[in-house]
């Protein structure tokens, strides 16, 4: 488990890239959810849906799988298994990811993979399955059908 301080000097524990847990958080006031759905940024249109859907997610998971989760993610090198893709591949990634960095992720990833097709939605944040849901599933059934 990660423990740090945000910018406000509250404490926060990290449990996976999709849950950030703080004292605010659990007495409903915290806005760690923003980065992941680009809530933080000028104009943008918080969702309370998406706000609760983000907390419940954060609620359901178990500390030591999340834990796990990201230990895993942040210290396995894929390269070698990207490298053996052999099927048509799509990568999607927001322009705006704050969680994770587009160049060492889906760049990387598509000089890896062979003929794999890089997708990058403007000003998409890391949580663009649900702020760019319709452009997403439109993608996902072109790319399906070709």
């Amino acid at each position: 488990m990660g423990v740090r301080r945000d910018t406000s000097g509250t404490l926060i524990f990290a449990f996976s890239h999709t849950i950030l847990i703080s004292f605010k958080l659990w007495i409903g006031v915290g806005a760690y959810y923003m980065p992941f759905y680009g809530f933080n940024r000028p104009g943008a249109k918080i969702s309370q849906g998406i706000r609760e859907g983000f907390w419940l997610q954060g609620m359901m998971c178990g500390f030591k799988a999340a834990y796990d989760c990201i230990k895993a993610f942040s210290e396995t090198d894929f390269t070698e298994d990207l490298k053996k893709v052999d099927v048509p591949t799509l990568v999607i990634h927001g322009s705006d990811d704050q969680i994770v960095p587009i160049n060492a992720s889906a760049r990387a990833t598509i000089k890896l993979v062979p003929d794999a097709i890089l997708k990058i939605y403007l000003d998409a944040p890391h949580g663009l399955a649900e702020t760019h849901r319709d452009q997403l599933n439109t993608d996902l059934e072109q790319f399906c059908r070709s």
